[in-house]
């Protein structure tokens, strides 16, 4: 019972890290709230089952072919409507409201092409289940925690020890002196899109591979993403990893005691738990009221 939880968790846990660690990215550099990224992953596991439909190519290059569509999608946002936004001042308000516009249009648009029936993606094998150490584990679970942990370990590679991690800090940190300092702000953001946009066809296609797709899944993975990024540390963007694995493992113990279908209900009770005793997340630097007083 106790390695089962262990596999189930860290399956969960590697989803939950992986879009709130794009998630958290958008948000803390960018200073957008994305609640369209779950849309995003969706959008990529959609056309996969599309291209697949088709029976023009093969399995991987359907992948390649989806991965190409989300990641121009992604960064497409970003240049055709966020940066006309930011260009026109537009408040934090008018932000917000656009990045949930979105994430409705999406899935009403992916609702439309598709309909509302469940989809199953082929998968090019068969997921067979073995035993490990008493757990059952599927092929598919196997690999989505062995292309979840090295894309985590990438990304926090990324933010620590490349350039981009570097602007992408400095933006975060102190964004006034970044941009007195000559750091192009708009190549920064297309590059912070164009990674986020390799996540969310990642999470998406990863998702898929292990559930079924509906066209409002986007909402619950993007609501994820974001309690993730809540218990790890809202304005640290490595945080919301430690804070996905938390989540599948507290989403995961709760089913041991209470039916599945409470899970969803679980996660909300622990962001309103950590949004009241601690707004700053498990590992958050202090909040701005805090250092302002």
């Amino acid at each position: 019972m106790f390695s089962q939880l262990i596999v189930n968790s860290l399956v969960s846990g590697g989803l939950y890290a992986t879009l709130g660690f794009g998630f958290s990215l958008i948000l803390n550099a960018v200073k957008i709230l994305p609640f369209f990224f779950g849309a995003l992953g969706i959008i990529s596991a959609y056309s996969l089952y599309w291209l697949l439909e088709l029976g023009r190519f093969s399995f991987i290059t359907c992948l390649l072919l989806s991965a190409l569509v989300t990641i121009c999608f992604t960064v497409s946002l970003n240049q055709f409507l966020f940066k006309v936004f930011r260009q026109k001042k537009a408040s934090e308000f008018v932000m917000l409201v656009l990045g949930l516009a979105i994430g409705i249009f999406l899935e009403n648009l992916l609702l439309m092409l598709f309909g509302p029936d469940v989809k199953t993606i082929p998968l090019p094998f068969e997921n067979q289940n073995i035993q490990i150490f008493g757990a059952h584990v599927t092929f598919v679970q196997i690999l989505i925690f062995a292309i979840s942990l090295p894309l985590l370990v990438a990304s926090v590679y990324l933010i620590y020890f490349t350039y981009l991690g570097i602007i992408v800090r400095s933006l975060i940190e102190e964004p006034q002196t970044a941009e007195i300092l000559g750091v192009n702000k708009e190549r920064a953001f297309f590059l912070i899109f164009l990674v986020c946009g390799l996540i969310a066809f990642l999470s998406g296609v990863l998702y898929a591979f292990e559930y079924n797709l509906e066209p409002f899944v986007g909402v619950n993975l993007t609501i994820k993403a974001f309690i993730s990024a809540i218990i790890g540390g809202k304005d640290v963007v490595p945080a919301s990893i430690a804070g996905g694995f938390i989540l599948g493992t507290i989403e995961n113990v709760s089913t041991y005691y209470l039916p599945a279908s409470y899970k969803d209900g679980v996660s909300f009770i622990v962001m309103f738990i950590f949004l009241l005793f601690r707004p700053k997340g498990i590992f958050g630097t202090r909040l701005r009221q805090e250092t302002a007083g």
